[in-house]
């Protein structure tokens, strides 16, 4: 994995854990033991490596010391060994789940391994079908048939960072770092379980690539915008960005920061359920919106109350994921991002994510005044595109479809774009230049 990462690999599969078969073995469940440790510290050194684990499958399994641990937690705290880091994906395998209306559409297998880890994080952090996937067989090089299992269900997951990365390439020449794609497949991910916010069952929730791939898409439009920024927080510093959010509709305000925190100095060699919390540079988010009202992350109450519902009420001292979710939003809100303690290595890499029905961003140095902003006419257009205050400035123009399937992409360097060749209908069209002015617009073909 480490002259994977080292060369360049962005992502890759692990369907396996420890095998546990004895009873002094029962520590391991959920420990953050030294094979955890160490992933975090290869990702940590290669920020752009996600490796994704299977959660595995021992929710009704017969022996022990997996036994014990159900009998006593109930199907909880089963996660073992590499799928314990904190720098990692974890899966965790749900029935197919073909028409997604609201949480209960989504439901668990009868294996998939529960959560959380001994400090509470939360694991497994997404879920996806794992159960009757069609997969490859062993009885011959064509065989295929349908198996059960976590194993088929972080491939999947696997899959969906490729595209993501692959599509995030294709728009802006450039891949996310690992914390940005974990970070995008968990602020997306549809609601599951029983109670809002994310749970030790499911983690987050549903994965849903569409969702992921139009913030993607959108997060240089200048309304109906979403936000992707990759940032770094100085130690003592504090980060504040400010935003709008209006307009009518169901969607939710969701802000979140994700990052890829340094190994635990030390690993877990045979305490069962220690007190110890393996974060190390803690960062926190809170929103503040312009009536004053203060939104806080979801956080969940790790080994004392497996059960309990997600509560918003403090800040999260465990996950380096976190999410603001924030109903029927309306307003002005500033994001405040701070740290607690000292940050090892004097300064953390960290992603900031936000998405809303309406979101539009504040601040002097994103506004560009009328003369001066880039712009396309005619719209509607029936044959070439002219990009008005470009200034026959070299630009990378990149057109999407209403599905944010990639059309067009080309060098412009006269201020001008055939799309002739389009079929009627509503586009987008990605502009970035070579001094650094970058924008999205939409148009229509007629």
């Amino acid at each position: 994995m480490l002259a994977e990462a080292q060369t360049g690999l962005l992502v890759s599969n692990h369907s396996y854990g420890p095998n546990l078969t004895a009873s002094n073995q029962i520590w391991m469940l959920g420990a953050y033991n030294s094979d955890a440790r160490q992933l975090d510290a290869l990702c940590y050194n290669n920020p752009f490596y996600l490796p994704v684990f299977a959660a595995g499958n021992s929710r009704n399994d017969t022996a022990i010391p997996y036994s014990t641990q159900i009998a006593n937690k109930f199907g909880y705290d089963l996660i073992a060994g590499d799928a314990i880091a904190k720098n990692i994906l974890t899966v965790a395998a749900v029935n197919e789940v073909q028409t997604y209306t609201n949480s209960e559409s989504v439901v668990m297998s009868a294996f998939s391994s529960y959560g959380p880890t001994d400090d509470g994080r939360i694991k497994p952090e997404i879920s996806t079908k794992g159960v009757n996937v069609r997969s490859t067989l062993s009885t011959s090089d064509t065989a295929t048939g349908f198996m059960s299992g976590t194993s088929m269900a972080s491939p999947g997951v696997t899959g969906v960072v490729t595209l993501l990365q692959q599509y995030h390439n294709q728009l802006y020449s450039n891949f996310m770092k690992a914390a940005t794609v974990k970070g995008l497949i968990l602020h997306t991910a549809d609601e599951a379980g029983g109670s809002p916010g994310p749970d030790y069952e499911f983690g987050w929730g549903l994965i849903n690539a569409d969702s992921a791939a139009r913030i993607i898409r959108d997060k240089n439009l200048i309304t109906n915008r979403s936000i992707i920024e990759e940032l770094n927080l100085n130690n003592g510093a504090t980060f504040t960005k400010t935003i709008s959010s209006t307009g009518t509709g169901t969607r939710p305000l969701k802000i979140s920061i994700s990052w890829t925190d340094p190994a635990y100095p030390t690993s877990n060699n045979g305490t069962i359920d220690p007190n110890t919390k393996y974060l190390v540079n803690d960062l926190d988010v809170k929103v503040t919106s312009s009536t004053g009202a203060v939104y806080y992350p979801w956080k969940l109450q790790g080994m004392v109350s497996t059960f309990s519902p997600a509560t918003n009420a403090s800040t999260n001292d465990v996950d380096n994921f976190e999410r603001i979710d924030i109903p029927n939003p309306s307003g002005t809100y500033t994001i405040t991002v701070t740290h607690k303690g000292t940050l090892t290595g004097g300064n953390q890499n960290f992603t900031l994510i936000a998405n809303s029905q309406n979101l539009s961003t504040l601040g002097t140095n994103e506004i560009n005044t009328k003369e001066n902003e880039i712009q396309i006419y005619p719209n509607p257009v029936k044959d070439i595109l002219y990009i008005k205050n470009n200034n026959f400035v070299e630009a990378q123009v990149i057109i999407l479809d209403a599905s944010g399937r990639l059309l067009i992409k080309e060098t412009v360097k006269d201020s001008k774009i055939n799309v002739q060749t389009l079929e009627t209908g509503n586009y987008m069209l990605l502009y970035k230049d070579t001094i650094n002015r970058e924008i999205s617009l939409k148009f229509i073909k007629k």
